[in-house]
């Protein structure tokens, strides 16, 4: 009898192992997809800087100024 209690502890041990590898393992492709999203947001934001900075830079020139205030006397009824 004393044997199959060994044998049930050893069996009940070696399932908590792989329970326990199972767990890691989802932990470490956590991690891994967290890196990959981590990057990918790290790229649009970087690609929204760049288009930021260029609506600015549109938004300083002279031409746009002027198209702008068009806009705004033809929209306030022509009213300047």
């Amino acid at each position: 009898m004393g044997e199959l209690g060994i044998i049930a502890s050893v069996d009940d041990i070696a399932g908590a192992v792989i329970e326990f590898a199972k767990a890691v393992c989802e932990i470490v492709d956590t991690i891994k997809r967290a890196t990959e999203e981590i990057t990918a947001i790290s790229k649009d934001v970087h690609a929204f800087h760049d288009v930021v900075s260029s609506v600015d830079t549109a938004r300083r020139d002279g031409t746009v100024q002027r198209v702008v205030a068009g806009w705004e006397i033809i929209c306030s009824g022509g009213e300047s």
